[in-house]
């Protein structure tokens, strides 16, 4: 840990930021960290006083620029002046449909439930894909929400079901209870 990081930190959107005084904010979180979301809203004005104001060697400040890949391009081209402040720069790529289920399977084998490799995982795949729909990029916390989800189903189901013969079929071989596609309907 850096000794000079005071631990103050700010979130904001690019819109309330160009309404704030922008070295009023930069004395303020000294030492500290600034997260400015939607970058590529910031007005000129601000973006000037921002450059101005990290360009000072008594302060110092984690500055983070979030924004789309695209929408960032557009920040940069605006104001080419900003890549001579920042010595990294982190895109974030979403995680593939696949990638979101492979990590459902594991949150839910470590529930100790697995999901059956035949329709429960395409109706799986579907649920993960109707969740992305338009510009929406599913999280780790929808996934885990998705297999919770099959999981309460599942207990529902398996209460009706317990006196039936076919009770053996509820789990795998390695005895965790299986998902089945009804689960994620």
């Amino acid at each position: 840990a850096d000794v000079n990081f005071s631990g103050a930190m700010s979130r904001i959107s690019a819109n309330d930021f160009n309404n704030k005084n922008v070295i009023e904010v930069l004395d303020r979180l000294n030492n500290g960290a600034l997260v400015i979301t939607e970058a590529n809203k910031l007005s000129n004005n601000a973006l000037i006083k921002l450059t101005q104001g990290i360009n000072q060697e008594e302060r110092g400040i984690l500055l983070f620029l979030i924004d789309s890949r695209a929408e960032i391009k557009k920040l940069v081209n605006r104001q080419r002046t900003l890549t001579d402040y920042f010595n990294i720069k982190i895109d974030i790529i979403a995680m593939s449909e696949a990638a979101l289920v492979d990590y459902g399977m594991k949150y839910a084998n470590n529930l100790g439930y697995s999901i059956d490799e035949g329709f429960a995982n395409m109706a799986f795949h579907k649920r993960v894909r109707e969740a992305q729909a338009g510009n929406h990029t599913v999280t780790i916390a929808e996934v885990k929400e998705i297999v919770d989800e099959a999981i309460d189903n599942n207990k529902g189901r398996r209460v009706s079901n317990l006196f039936r013969k076919m009770s053996k079929n509820l789990s795998d071989e390695n005895g965790m209870i299986m998902l089945r596609e009804k689960d994620f309907e």
